[in-house]
């Protein structure tokens, strides 16, 4: 877990105590072009969503659960004078070359994949047939503003969660990052540590990130958040299960 990080406003007077009157100066012309845009992007911690929300169920029951599997985003913006301040200013908003960021067409393929697999992989654990996703089946997921592939894990348990008895998270608030694969392997992800960040914010109880990724979320975490590594969708299932969920228990006519 990582120490005690101060809030945006102790941040602010603390670097504002700093400030020369050449400085402040600067930063009030800067300001003042702020809608001048410039080279590169500023990506800070963006809005929590519960992805059992998210979760549609066509055919069949679904039990929708008392806890919540939270996927994090990021905020991405268009670098101006303004975002380069902003960023100065508080140390959860980063600056990004263009080149680094992945095209909006590319984040979109990516996350429909990404549901795709996530439908497949959940269903297989099931012992149900595969669905179609979007285009039928026993269940989609309407992701409507969620771009990129690090949600997979999420999407997976989420289903999972939506389709069994039982309470799978123990009716937690868990934070889930990480890409699904069709083997059921997760996968890294870009900027773990702003969502641990978000996950912070919302008081989410754990966050559950990939293999080898816990040492970054844990820097910007709070105390209060718990970070986890998972490197398959099993050990995600045996963490939420320690952590005194149900399990996968399938329903009565099912598997």
């Amino acid at each position: 877990m990582g120490g005690e990080r101060p809030g945006p406003l102790a941040r602010l007077r603390r670097r504002w105590s700093r400030w020369d009157t050449a400085l402040l100066l600067g930063s009030l012309a800067l300001l003042a072009g702020a809608g001048l845009p410039l080279p590169g992007y500023t990506i800070g911690p963006g809005p929590t969503r519960a992805v059992d929300e998210l979760v549609e169920v066509a055919e069949g029951e679904a039990f929708p659960p008392r806890g919540e599997v939270l996927l994090a985003t990021v905020a991405l913006h268009p670098l101006s004078p303004f975002r380069a301040v902003q960023a100065w200013l508080d140390t959860d908003i980063n600056t990004v070359a263009a080149e680094d960021v992945v095209g909006s067409e590319a984040r979109a393929q990516d996350m429909q994949e990404s549901r795709n697999v996530a439908v497949t992989v959940a269903l297989q654990r099931l012992g149900l047939p595969p669905s179609a996703g979007d285009e039928g089946g026993l269940v989609r997921i309407k992701a409507t503003g969620v771009d990129g592939n690090s949600a997979g894990l999420a999407f997976t348990l989420a289903i999972l969660d939506v389709l069994t008895p039982g309470e799978l998270t123990a009716g937690l608030t868990i934070g889930v990052t990480g890409t699904i694969e069709a083997d059921g392997d997760v996968g890294p992800v870009g900027s773990v540590g702003l969502k641990a960040v978000a996950m912070s914010e919302v008081g989410a109880d754990y966050l559950l990130v990939p293999a080898g990724q816990g040492g970054e979320a844990t820097a910007q975490a709070e105390d209060s958040l718990e970070i986890i590594e998972v490197a398959t969708l099993e050990e995600a299932l045996a963490v939420l299960e320690g952590l005194g969920g149900d399990g996968l228990v399938l329903p009565p006519d099912g598997g």
